[in-house]
């Protein structure tokens, strides 16, 4: 028997998930796959929500596992661009439990529809580690491609960084 109930739920985040968000956020795990790794704090997040998702210049949401509405995580479209129809994705499973299956790639599906059709958007783009191939991999399958590589791009921990860039645009995922 098939389920009809979702993998994963995206619902609005608010400054009530602040503190479990920064927890996420500022574990080793989390930072790790981050080109921004200092440590946030409650009031950081607070700040963010301000300045950028109440401003409209971020659409980001919490992650909840469908059947149980646990919140695993966050995602997010940053840098919205309304003149040019852009933004760029981003997510991260704060949960480590829920990794590995399959719960970012729905996700990031959902969130790339409501990117396309809500706001209207004609390309998504992101930034990624180039050694963090699991998620490549993962962009990959939901349908971004790559478009470039800056190689040592960023200093981390000291090292410089080659960063991907991949992209989808509206015409390629209505396919």
């Amino acid at each position: 028997m098939t389920s009809s109930t979702p993998l994963v739920r995206l619902r609005p985040i608010t400054r009530h998930d602040s503190e479990r968000v920064v927890a996420w956020r500022n574990t080793d795990s989390v930072r790790s796959n981050f080109i921004f790794r200092d440590r946030l704090t409650v009031a950081d997040q607070h700040r963010w929500m301000t300045e950028m998702v109440d401003r409209g210049r971020v659409a980001q949401f919490i992650i909840e596992l469908g059947k149980s509405s646990v919140p695993v995580g966050s995602t997010y479209l940053r840098d919205l661009d309304t003149p040019h129809h852009k933004g760029e994705f981003g997510i991260f499973i704060g949960d480590p439990s829920a990794r590995g299956c399959g719960v970012g790639t729905e996700a990031a599906r959902q969130i790339l529809a409501f990117g396309f059709a809500e706001l209207n958007l004609n390309r998504i783009t992101l930034r990624a580690l180039a050694h963090n191939r699991q998620a490549i991999r993962a962009y990959e399958k939901v349908g971004f491609t790559h478009e470039g590589y800056l190689r040592q791009d960023v200093y981390l921990d000291g090292v410089a960084t080659d960063i991907v860039v991949m992209a989808v645009l509206k015409e390629d995922w209505a396919r």
